[in-house]
């Protein structure tokens, strides 16, 4: 399908195909989407400003260059097939989603609530942290923001102000490093059932066994890396331990060792 509009506004769009269309520069504001089709989609510096996805599909779609959940936006029942995600992914919410064998790589989520999402495929760098309410704010009318912040409470089912990130119910499947959770308050959390990850529930508390154990047991030259690791940990509540991060700082020895010091601890 051709869109030949450059601006949308307050509409509703349903069972939309943009199947190899090229929707480069079109301006979405305050569009609602549902059961929309974006497979191979062009849409460089494409603007979704406060635009939500109902039972949407995004298949080999670069999202790079857009603003897909900016103003509050959000996403339910939606599926992102094969996709290259930003530096910065803002979405009020992100609820019964799945991310399959994206390119999530250097990414920070920002967001109000996460719930029941799968992200199978691996991970390099990725954090969450709470979405400001004046992103929200700050480029609507007082009326539509008010319309806008009542949608997002109903959704989520809770107040906006929260020092937080919601996280419920999420599966980590695929190789996972350099994953940040500090800034979320978790409830179930799945990650890959192998030796190369570890999930912490008490982190600081493992981390500071783990950093004891170090200086009293580690004479080797990498032992120094190995504290710094572990001091990563100490402010933290529920973390993901891999061994493909550890092995970014020494070797596969040194990551095989500090990932067993921190099994050895986590009970």
């Amino acid at each position: 399908m051709i869109l030949t509009e450059k601006e949308f506004s307050g509409r509703d769009l349903q069972d939309l195909d943009l199947t190899e269309s090229d929707i480069s520069d079109v301006v979405f504001k305050n569009v609602n989407f549902y059961n929309c089709t974006f497979d191979k989609t062009t849409c460089a510096r494409t603007r979704f400003w406060c635009c939500f996805f109902d039972n949407c599909t995004f298949n080999n779609v670069d999202l790079r260059n857009t603003y897909l959940g900016a103003w509050g936006g959000g996403q339910n029942n939606c599926r992102f097939i094969n996709c290259k995600l930003g530096k910065t992914y803002d979405a009020s919410y992100i609820m019964n989603t799945e991310y399959r064998n994206c390119k999530i790589k250097g990414i920070e989520f920002n967001c109000f609530h996460i719930e029941n999402v799968k992200f199978i495929g691996p991970i390099d760098d990725m954090v969450i942290r709470p979405l400001k309410t004046s992103e929200i704010r700050r480029y609507q009318s007082e009326e539509t923001t008010n319309l806008v912040e009542a949608k997002i409470k109903k959704t989520i089912g809770r107040e906006l102000e929260n020092p937080k990130v919601t996280v419920k119910n999420i599966e980590f499947s695929g190789k996972l490093q350099f994953i940040d959770l500090s800034n979320c308050q978790i409830s179930d959390i799945t990650i890959p059932d192998d030796y190369e990850h570890l999930l912490l529930t008490d982190s600081a508390e493992v981390a500071k066994k783990v950093y004891e154990d170090i200086e009293m047991n580690w004479n080797t030259d990498a032992r120094s890396w190995a504290l710094s690791c572990t001091k990563n940990y100490f402010s933290k509540t529920t973390e993901i331990v891999s061994f493909y991060e550890f092995k970014c700082f020494e070797d596969e020895e040194f990551a095989r060792k500090l990932i067993d010091l921190f099994r050895k601890h986590n009970r």
